[in-house]
């Protein structure tokens, strides 16, 4: 940040709130709406602030809005892993699960560790009922993460919708095994 920037951010912050800013011949008033809106303009090109403002959203459940957000991100630091991520998680709420799978596939690329993407991808799969395709990235996200009841869990549900009972009571199984130590470990 520039040193303008830092004394521009310096004065606002000791103005009191409510007090006029003359700036040439207009003025605005201090509020945190007005100074938030400032600091938005002046983060516009951050790919950093675009996710984080994604992240807001989405908690709130505004997913396209979200979206949009981490698309900026994207745009501004197309290698943004943690940005892919999120979109296709959004993505999968709003049940644009082949969006999500593309989103998940360019994580994928960019971590070959990323065990919460083949996650997440085997759960879009499953949506979109390629199961095949999800019992492979369940498989691949339990190999990266033994200890992910989830993954067991979902690959369960899988084999038992495909037949497989006997792989499915044992994935099943597996899965109640990581939750109780999981429930020993908080209590």
């Amino acid at each position: 940040m520039n040193k303008r920037k830092i004394v521009f951010a310096i004065g606002l912050f000791l103005l009191p709130i409510g007090q006029p800013i003359y700036l040439g011949t207009a003025s605005i008033f201090t509020s945190p709406d007005a100074i938030y809106s400032l600091s938005a303009k002046a983060e516009t090109k951050n790919a950093q602030f675009y996710y984080e403002r994604g992240l807001k959203k989405s908690d709130k459940g505004i997913y396209k809005g979200a979206i949009s957000d981490y698309t900026k991100a994207i745009e501004i630091n197309p290698e943004y892993e943690d940005a892919y991520y999120d979109r296709g998680f959004a993505k999968q709420k709003i049940k644009d699960y082949v969006g999500a799978i593309s989103d998940y596939n360019k994580v994928i690329k960019l971590n070959q560790n990323a065990w919460d993407a083949f996650f997440e991808r085997g759960f879009a799969k499953e949506k979109i009922k390629d199961y095949v395709g999800a019992i492979s990235d369940y498989n691949k996200s339990i190999k990266l993460n033994p200890k992910n009841g989830d993954a067991y869990l979902n690959r369960h549900y899988v084999k038992k919708f495909l037949g497989d009972y006997k792989g499915a009571v044992s994935d099943r199984n597996r899965a109640f095994q990581i939750y109780s130590k999981d429930k020993l470990k908080i209590s």
